[in-house]
């Protein structure tokens, strides 16, 4: 009768870990506004100690049985359904719109806190709290070092002109405002349109940190017969 309490209350200890541990990594994705929070987290890392924890019970069992009954029982393989399972999940928070991607470190910590259930279930307490105290770690440094980074970004610009301009001057122009304003042009390509009379010139640009501001596109506005400028 002792060992049996002393055994449940190892399962319990190790799914409280696992609801501790979850709760930790989805409070720091919750607190910073991203899709799948301290509940998700929790679950998840709680799923997985539970489904690792039936696998080694059923196993117990299954070990058990009278002689000359062969029963064979791969316990890895509900670790693999986990994580594949998780897969999808995990896909469900990532979020495309137009060229950015949003979601990717989310997904990752739904599919590490699995991990993190997986590695509970067995009892590797100390490797599961570990792991995740150095994630929390890693995630908060580089949310920090971040703030410091300026991220660089590829946008399209369409400037288009009358079509009587010097469209050679027209590209040296912008050039020269683009460069004054740290942009660099990776691409271009002219089109002259006959119906509408207008010279279109479409530059790749490669930018670091924000935007372009306004005083970069009243300079492009600015040069010689410039209509419109778009900035995309």
């Amino acid at each position: 009768m002792s060992f049996i309490w002393s055994y449940e209350y190892q399962v319990i200890e190790r799914v409280l870990f696992a609801a501790l541990l979850g709760g930790l990594v989805g409070f720091e994705r919750e607190k910073r506004g991203r899709p799948a929070g301290m509940r998700t987290h929790m679950l998840v890392c709680m799923g997985a100690t539970v489904l690792t924890l039936a696998s080694q019970m059923i196993a117990d069992i299954l070990a058990n049985v009278p002689e000359g009954v062969r029963v064979q029982m791969d316990v890895g393989r509900v670790a693999a359904g986990i994580v594949t399972g998780v897969g999808f999940l995990g896909a469900g928070v990532i979020i495309r719109i137009h060229d950015i991607v949003r979601g990717l470190t989310t997904a990752a910590c739904i599919w590490f806190m699995a991990a993190i259930g997986i590695v509970l279930g067995q009892g590797l307490l100390m490797l599961g709290v570990g792991a995740t105290a150095i994630a929390l770690v890693l995630m908060i440094l580089f949310n920090f070092a971040a703030r410091g980074i300026l991220p660089v970004s590829y946008d399209e610009l369409t400037i288009k002109a009358s079509a009587s301009g010097d469209d050679d001057l027209l590209l040296d122009s912008a050039r020269q405002v683009l460069r004054k304003g740290r942009k660099r042009v990776l691409q271009w390509k002219l089109a002259l349109a006959k119906q509408d009379d207008a010279l279109t010139l479409r530059l790749v640009v490669r930018s670091r940190g924000r935007g372009p501001s306004p005083r970069l596109l009243h300079q492009l506005l600015a040069l010689p017969g410039v209509k419109s400028v778009d900035w995309h």
